[in-house]
């Protein structure tokens, strides 16, 4: 009986996935709907919303749908501006790798937390091919804010965001025990201009980042903190800025990456167990690689001019 309820069980599951893309709609903004609110609002699952080119000047929320937002012609030319009033996107109501957000300019958010783009409690969108700048976070994450997320975020740039405290660029925290319950996914991104007290760039507290083919520079600040943390950051640089990476109480795997020309450490490693692998870690301002209570492995790196 288990066996016979378990084989109807995964024909209908197959028979949703067959079914439902060719019941989705598109709905077009403005033309079919006002504004992006109202097209979410609106929509069903698997629905897909373009999104003409302009300046729309919202505060949206998903609301816990898989659907994709998309802009017709691109970010360049097609704005989402939060006009100062809250995070501009949100994604707080458990949105998985199906809710898909693609293609546009986020600005001009300010919030406690994620300026630009809020997840929270679960939620794990998709979110690809967007700029986000000049929005500020009184608290963490000015341009982006992970807290328990898994989400994927991939050829971004984040640029000239704000934070008061830490990641003025992307904060990924967990408030859970286990780490991996925040666990995003960063590729092909650039991180650069963004300031903060602690870290300018990338803040990661109590979760597992993965970071690959980035570029994180001209940071106020730390290009990135990975804190009770643990890190998979593959051919990413760390340049220009006030430090490379520091690692604490944190393992973490780096490979064919490079920290070079930043104002302190390249790399810092405190109560630090990993790998650093095929690295260049050279003309910091401070110690090329800094390690206090900590037992790296270190192979096949130069580490060269740099000023302890």
């Amino acid at each position: 009986m288990k066996t016979e309820l378990y084989i109807v069980t995964i024909v209908l599951f197959i028979f949703t996935l067959s079914v439902c893309p060719t019941l989705a709609a598109t709905i077009h903004v403005p033309a079919d709907q006002p504004t992006i609110q109202a097209a979410i609002d609106a929509a069903d699952h698997w629905d897909l919303i373009l999104v003409a080119p302009g300046t729309y000047v919202e505060n949206i929320d998903f609301l816990g749908k898989a659907i994709t937002l998309q802009s017709e012609v691109g970010r360049n030319l097609t704005v989402i501006d939060g006009g100062q009033a809250d995070s501009v996107v949100t994604f707080d109501s458990g949105e998985m790798f199906s809710t898909v957000l693609d293609g546009f300019t986020i600005r001009n958010g300010v919030a406690e937390h994620g300026g630009g783009i809020y997840c929270y409690d679960f939620s794990s969108p998709t979110i690809m091919n967007c700029t986000i700048s000049e929005n500020s976070a009184a608290s963490s994450g000015g341009g982006i804010y992970c807290e328990d997320s898994t989400a994927t975020i991939t050829s971004f740039t984040i640029s000239g965001n704000t934070a008061v405290h830490l990641g003025g660029g992307i904060t990924c925290y967990s408030v859970s025990s286990y780490y991996y319950c925040c666990s995003p996914t960063i590729l092909y991104c650039t991180i650069s201009y963004n300031s903060a007290e602690r870290v300018g760039g990338l803040a990661s507290f109590n979760a597992y980042t993965t970071l690959r083919n980035c570029k994180i520079s001209l940071n106020y600040g730390r290009g990135m903190n990975c804190e009770f943390s643990s890190a998979e950051i593959m051919n990413c640089s760390f340049e220009n800025n006030g430090s490379g990476i520091r690692f604490s109480f944190a393992h973490a795997t780096v490979i064919n990456c490079t920290a070079s020309n930043n104002s302190g450490t390249g790399i810092s490693c405190d109560q630090f167990s990993g790998t650093i692998t095929n690295c260049t870690i050279s003309d910091n301002g401070g110690s090329g690689i800094r390690c206090s209570y900590s037992s790296p492995e270190i192979t096949n790196c130069m580490i060269s001019g740099n000023t302890a």
